[in-house]
């Protein structure tokens, strides 16, 4: 058996029981039994445990929290290391997060992904998504987004990139402390997929006022799920 095939399959059925806790432990806490409650929820912390992803991510975490910067940057490695091997398992399994945030030299990119069930044909293999995008400027820099790069990836493996002016006809310009927010969507054939990329930015100098430097901001990889967050 290809052993891709073999984690798929193994990290599906971690997601399945995790979903079938988490509504077991709702109904438990809604109906007032507090002690089945008290032992799914120790269920489902066992079966996180077995998740590499959503361990090193709790690892990640608490590196962060407790100012541990080398071992989070090594943490943080390991993650997108152990997400690119598991590659169209991870989607398949729902490893990847709707949602992302990536910091490039105090620009910090935010992006929440949703499902658009009404504007989807799943029986034509058309699922569309929508997704949110925050660009916040944490730097003392004067930055203009140029271009963007997007690699979308499908729940098959099949990989699509995206170039192009600006976002949504944009090109804004962030001050120091502002922020831009837009939101775009995207079209797959499958029900999971995922995207990242980058935006392509030029640094105002402070020198002589011209567009000096360029730079690219990282946008972290989020996933696209029909089964995850939902908009009209």
């Amino acid at each position: 058996m290809d052993a891709s095939i073999s984690v798929s399959g193994a990290l599906a059925d971690v997601l399945q029981r995790r979903k079938d806790l988490e509504l077991e432990l709702k109904l438990a806490v809604k109906g007032e039994d507090f002690k089945e409650a008290a032992r799914l929820r120790d269920e489902l912390e066992a079966l996180n445990r077995q998740d590499p992803v959503v361990s090193a991510k709790r690892a990640l975490e608490s590196a962060i929290r407790e100012e541990r910067y080398e071992d989070a940057a090594k943490i943080s490695a390991q993650i997108k290391a152990l997400e690119e091997e598991l590659g169209p398992a991870a989607l398949a399994a729902g490893l990847l997060s709707t949602t992302s945030t990536a910091n490039t030299r105090g620009i910090k990119v935010a992006v929440q992904s949703f499902f658009l069930p009404t504007k989807s044909q799943p029986s034509a293999g058309r699922f569309m998504f929508a997704y949110h995008v925050t660009i916040t400027n944490e730097s003392e820099l004067i930055v203009q987004l140029r271009n963007r790069h997007w690699v979308i990836m499908d729940g098959q493996g099949k990989k699509e990139e995206v170039r192009g002016p600006g976002v949504v006809g944009e090109q804004p310009i962030l001050l120091p402390g502002k922020t831009h927010e837009y939101t775009s969507g995207c079209a797959l054939p499958t029900p999971q997929g995922s995207m990242e990329g980058e935006y392509s930015m030029v640094v105002l100098s402070a020198e002589d006022g011209q567009w000096a430097d360029t730079m690219e901001v990282k946008i972290g990889k989020f996933m696209l799920d029909a089964r995850g967050p939902q908009a009209i």
